[in-house]
């Protein structure tokens, strides 16, 4: 029995030194403002599919141009003349095009030239020109099916720059409150250790006899009440890291920094006026 309880030995000492180190494992990021709305823009998967449509949609809006686009053909064939060795060479090029407003054009081009002492030789020039008057005419239709294109991929681009707008809100909003929260902690631990250190200093004076019994029970409360005080808020803390990690994309094990300082006095504040013209200019 002793190898095998060697063994299981063994295995439990190996696990409890692997729980350190899987608790280690966790990713640290410590992010900029800047930086955290790249990497948000970057990993959402919904901005994602929706920057992908807006791209389908513009070319779907480019092909439905491409039956108006010019046609240019060129032919070309040689015969011979029956019961003689003179022969002919025919060239024929043929330009068409129709507008979306109900035109077509069509020119097409012909020339002979004879060879081998063929005094043949022709040329003709053919033009045709539509107008359609109802079918695709100027009133109502024309042009409908690009104007239709145009507004879905036009609409496609403000939905996406409103998802983004919301987005960067969002992950703005996050941001921040996880730079206040991990700022909180921090001036509550110092509260907390400032409590404490009353809490010792009286304990050490009533064993003095410089204060009464009955000093200690106030210190002491205010122990409890930073150390709750310090417990809201790395509750808070671990909720703001939770909120930015899920706009970020990230595992689940990531623990995020705030490194861009919370101090807002050195920046600059736009006018009234200015933030309304960029609101009604850049708003989808």
């Amino acid at each position: 029995m002793r190898p095998l309880i060697s063994l299981v030995g063994l295995a439990l000492a190996a696990a409890l030194s692997a729980a350190p180190r899987a608790a280690l494992a966790g990713d640290v990021r410590a992010l900029s403002h800047d930086a955290a709305l790249q990497l948000a823009a970057e990993r959402n998967l919904a901005l994602l599919v929706s920057g992908l449509e807006r791209a389908r949609l513009d070319a779907v809006a480019a092909s439905a141009r491409r039956p108006y686009l010019p046609e240019l053909s060129l032919e070309t064939a040689g015969r011979n003349v029956a019961g003689a060795k003179q022969g002919a060479v025919d060239a024929t090029a043929r330009l068409s095009y129709a507008s979306p407003y109900g035109q077509s054009l069509s020119a097409t081009a012909t020339t002979t030239a004879g060879v081998a002492g063929n005094p043949e030789s022709q040329s003709t020039l053919q033009i045709e020109l539509s107008q359609a008057l109802l079918r695709n005419g100027y009133q109502p239709g024309g042009a409908a099916d690009l104007r239709q294109a145009d507004l879905d991929a036009k609409i496609a681009r403000e939905q996406f720059r409103a998802q983004l707008n919301g987005l960067l809100s969002a992950v703005d909003r996050a941001y921040w409150s996880l730079a206040f929260a991990r700022a909180d902690v921090e001036v509550k631990r110092r509260s907390l250790d400032r409590a404490r250190a009353q809490f010792d200093e009286t304990r050490e004076n009533i064993k003095r006899g410089l204060l009464a019994p009955g000093e200690i029970y106030v210190v002491e409360e205010n122990v409890v009440n930073f150390d709750d005080a310090v417990s809201r808020a790395e509750e808070n803390l671990a909720l703001a890291q939770s909120a930015l990690r899920r706009l970020l994309a990230l595992p689940l094990d990531t623990t995020l920094e705030a490194s861009s300082s919370i101090d807002a006095s050195a920046a600059p504040e736009p006018t009234e006026a200015d933030s309304i013209a960029v609101a009604q200019a850049r708003s989808p």
